[in-house]
């Protein structure tokens, strides 16, 4: 069911922006607003109509998803777009920039009139999607309860001489088999030295006594993604290994202790900096502290060292800090937090506690 609240949320931005229509092409920002779980279609948003284009394979599903919105199939989609311009009278145009390709961008141009100016909001429609309604955070914590069952599921099965990719395949199958409509991402699975690759792909690789393993998951429920990464250890954790998961597990705890309404998302990844740095392993924690996650699991808001946004209230997104070392290993702790009205909730529901495999 369509939200009323997001109609409100592009109504004001139009306005705020100097718009009388909006083209939506980016598929996600699509579903959000129009309800659409297909993958090709676009939006017309005009200050009195919305026009919702899709082709002939889509006609029927759109007609039993989309509310809001005028259906209507397009034959020659630029021709289309252009009479439904002139319907609307729109005479500024919004685009989304950064999901318009150089080409479509003329196609658009020579197909409109002259006498509509087009305007790029760039990525700002991505914006109205970082504050979830209380069903998105319903539907994320499902995705979370669906990755947690199928981790604990697979646990018994990481013993020595395992491969890494004969996990991450299980781990898939025990997501889908709970429900999911698919994995967020390619399910990582790193052992041994392989875990200082932040995105290494499970490999033939197979796990031996006392390699640590780093397993970063997900699970999409009704089109929303959550996000979540544990590194276990087969075995007792070396000096060393003990030593970088406490560091790693207190940048978590103190970035999610700052996290609340008003803080800016830069504050957060100085909280988790700052404990890494001081262990002197800050050269070892190369990307930023968290992500958005929702429709797509990588969205705003950015939890990075150069991002000024403001954390609100109904905001999700990572929390993950992690060490590095080249030629031993590394330590990642995930999980998807909810921002509340004086602070935050995790979504994801494994313990991050260090914990041992037999």
């Amino acid at each position: 069911m369509l939200k009323v609240d997001r109609l409100r949320r592009i109504a004001e931005f139009m306005d705020d922006n100097g718009l009388d229509g909006i083209f939506i092409k980016n598929i996600e920002n699509i579903r959000y607003f129009s309800g659409f779980t297909g993958s090709s279609a676009y939006l017309i948003i005009g200050r009195d109509e919305r026009v919702f284009l899709t082709d002939s394979r889509y006609t029927t599903q759109a007609r039993d998803e989309v509310n809001g919105f005028t259906i209507k199939e397009y034959k020659e989609i630029f021709k289309d777009i252009s009479l439904v311009v002139d319907q609307l009278n729109i005479s500024v145009f919004g685009f989304e920039g950064a999901h318009l390709s150089f080409e479509t961008y003329h196609k658009l141009r020579g197909s409109i009139s002259p006498a509509v100016v087009l305007k790029s909001v760039e990525d700002r429609i991505d914006d109205l999607r970082m504050v979830k309604d209380s069903d998105e955070v319903e539907v994320i914590e499902k995705a979370a309860e669906i990755s947690y069952q199928a981790l604990l599921n697979i646990v018994p099965f990481i013993k020595d001489g395992v491969r890494e990719k004969d996990i991450a395949l299980e781990l898939d199958y025990r997501m889908r088999k709970l429900g999911a409509e698919s994995s967020a991402f390619d399910t990582i699975v790193t052992s041994g030295i392989r875990t200082a690759l932040p995105h290494g792909k499970p490999s033939e690789k197979k796990i031996a006594q006392g390699d640590l393993v780093m397993i970063d998951f997900g699970s999409v429920w009704k089109g929303y993604s959550c996000d979540e990464t544990c590194t276990f250890c087969l075995g007792e954790y070396s000096e060393k290994g003990e030593k970088i998961y406490a560091v790693v597990k207190n940048a978590h705890d103190r970035a999610i202790e700052m996290i609340m309404p008003g803080v800016k998302a830069s504050d957060i990844d100085k909280a988790a900096r700052d404990v890494i740095e001081s262990a002197g392993f800050g050269r070892f924690f190369g990307h930023g502290t968290g992500h958005g996650v929702g429709i797509n699991v990588h969205e705003k808001p950015a939890v990075s060292r150069n991002s000024d946004i403001e954390i609100k209230e109904g905001m999700i997104f990572s929390v993950e800090p992690a060490i590095y070392l080249p030629d031993w290993g590394g330590v990642r702790i995930e999980d998807t937090v909810l921002v509340t009205a004086d602070g935050s909730r995790l979504l994801t529901k494994m313990p991050k506690d260090k914990r041992i495999l037999n």
